[in-house]
């Protein structure tokens, strides 16, 4: 695991001119993506650290690993105990892995991972903060839930076009189902949506 080409980049813009002033610069001038962009501000190699970069890339894979799980585990808890979620995981994961076009451009280039792991473990972590938001009875609990949930899905929005593309498209499907099965309009999906 050694840094490339956009590592490197972002090292040195980051490193010359600070975090917030090459926030703008990469957002104005290379990619809109502006959560991806301040994960990316980072880069322990703005420090210099070549075993920063290192571990970074292991905390980013145990991390990515870590939300799968929970994911995995909110969508089956009530149907597989945890040997069965544990082994669903590391199978879907091992088929996530092996139909990687370039496993090393997915995980060891800092940029390829920060910008699609990112968006999927918060595209992940906003359908579990919706499912419980429509599945918790106290109010102050669903407060909270639901102003994580957006905050969330704004790091979702600036994290990757495809995400975005994804969750916009389940927030959309959604929308819709609710509308048709119930016949009125939930005002938090149109939140989602308009954001």
């Amino acid at each position: 695991n050694h840094p490339y080409n956009d590592d490197l980049t972002f090292g040195y813009i980051f490193k010359t001119t600070g975090f917030i002033d090459s926030q703008i610069f990469v957002y104005t001038r290379w990619a809109g993506r502006y959560f991806a962009n301040a994960v990316l501000g980072l880069n322990p190699l703005i420090y210099g650290s070549f075993t920063g970069y290192k571990i970074f890339t292991f905390l980013l894979l145990i991390s990515f690993l870590s939300v799968f799980f929970y994911f995995i585990s909110e969508l089956t808890k009530n149907s597989l105990n945890i040997k069965e979620r544990f082994l669903l995981t590391l199978s879907v994961l091992f088929l996530f892995f092996y139909s990687m076009p370039i496993v090393s451009e997915g995980i060891y280039w800092m940029a390829g991972s920060v910008f699609y792991l990112v968006g999927l473990m918060m595209l992940m972590i906003f359908l579990v903060l919706y499912a419980k938001l429509n599945k918790a009875d106290n109010s102050s609990s669903n407060s909270f839930t639901f102003i994580l949930s957006v905050f969330v899905l704004v790091a979702l929005i600036g994290s990757n076009e495809l995400t975005m593309f994804i969750g916009n498209l389940i927030i959309l499907l959604i929308a819709v189902n609710y509308l048709l099965s119930k016949r009125k309009i939930d005002f938090k999906l149109i939140l989602y949506i308009l954001l």
